[in-house]
């Protein structure tokens, strides 16, 4: 699982793996991050604005009025975390 921060993410691949096993592994965990994190933090941004990254960056909770706008335009606010 990448370790992601404001945008960004490390992905450690365990040296011992072949190199198909790491490509393998590499595409895996970026598909994680795009599909988990990065898109949802777009997506936010977008009907947002900037001024949601500090909730999603997990620096400040949502507001009550960001949860409600949140549900209501199928957008989901508060930490992302990558499944």
């Amino acid at each position: 699982m990448p370790a992601r921060r404001k945008g960004r993410a490390l992905i450690f691949l365990d040296g011992s793996l072949t190199a198909e096993e790491r490509r393998f592994a590499l595409s895996h965990e970026l598909a994680h991050f795009f599909a988990h994190y990065l898109e949802p933090r777009q997506r936010a941004t977008m009907r947002f604005g900037p001024q949601i990254l500090p909730v999603i960056d997990g620096e400040r909770p949502a507001t009550t009025t960001e949860k409600l706008a949140g549900i209501l335009r199928e957008v989901p606010i508060g930490r992302l975390r990558i499944s």
